[in-house]
């Protein structure tokens, strides 16, 4: 299940309607931000471009990276209690 996408602040997601009983696994994706993206596509050989922007005259090869990803701290908070719903 997907539990959304967090691009602002205050950057947290409430799991426990995802939460089963049990054991749960979770998995993060992260990725870059726009900027990187256009500098990347600017470092790179046309047919390895990505996107298209009319902002191209703002980033070029030279522009330099912005601090992106999981930037800490990274912490999940417990305890999350989940019972089950069915009876012994």
């Amino acid at each position: 299940m997907d539990a959304g996408i967090v691009w602002k602040e205050p950057f947290r997601i409430d799991l426990r309607p995802l939460a089963k009983a049990g054991e749960n696994a979770l998995r993060i994706e992260v990725t870059n931000n726009w900027n990187n993206r256009l500098v990347g596509d600017a470092r790179g050989e046309g047919e390895h471009r990505i996107t298209r922007t009319n902002l191209a005259g703002k980033f070029n090869e030279r522009s330099p990276l912005q601090p992106s990803g999981l930037i800490g701290p990274v912490v999940l908070q417990f305890p999350i209690v989940i019972t089950s719903s069915l009876s012994e």
